[in-house]
């Protein structure tokens, strides 16, 4: 599968574009560029532009498409366009946590949710739900996050 425009919207909405790079909190380690780049490629001082961003977008969501699609296999889930969109969105805004002292990457973050178990038993209303606990950076509430997840989960569920 792939992320239809909706999705892409989605990210590049709640990212918005940022031709220099960044920091999009004080205490993270790495740097931000475009429509969300966050990678070991990305440094201070560090500029692109737009059509750069787009491409950097393109090739990020292709890594994560295939994550999904990867996982959505491996646990034998079925998706709708809606629910593969929503999922690519939410793991293009993951870090990653910390879990027994061990770094996990977005993908493995995601699936340790409760949104995934309740994606394996089916239930995608309850999994929609589940979307809007995952709201918080450093522990703490963040209200854009509360939107970007309201609107993930009603991407969702269409």
């Amino acid at each position: 599968m792939h992320v239809s425009s909706h999705a892409i919207a989605l990210i590049q909405n709640f990212e918005g574009l940022r031709t220099k790079a960044y920091k999009p909190l004080p205490h993270e380690k790495g740097w931000t560029i475009g429509y969300g780049h966050h990678s070991p490629d990305v440094y201070e001082g560090m500029v692109c532009t737009e059509a750069e961003a787009e491409r950097l977008l393109k090739a990020d969501i292709a890594k994560y498409e295939y994550q999904i699609e990867s996982a959505l296999n491996i646990d034998e889930i079925e998706v709708t366009q809606g629910m593969f969109d929503a999922l690519v969105c939410l793991l293009f805004n993951l870090q990653g946590a910390l879990k027994n002292g061990k770094h996990l990457t977005p993908l493995q973050t995601l699936v340790s949710y409760k949104l995934w178990k309740k994606m394996k038993a089916g239930d995608k209303e309850g999994a929609a739900k589940e979307f809007l606990d995952i709201n918080k950076a450093g522990g703490v509430e963040v209200e854009g996050l509360t939107r970007r997840r309201q609107a993930e989960a009603k991407l969702f569920l269409s």
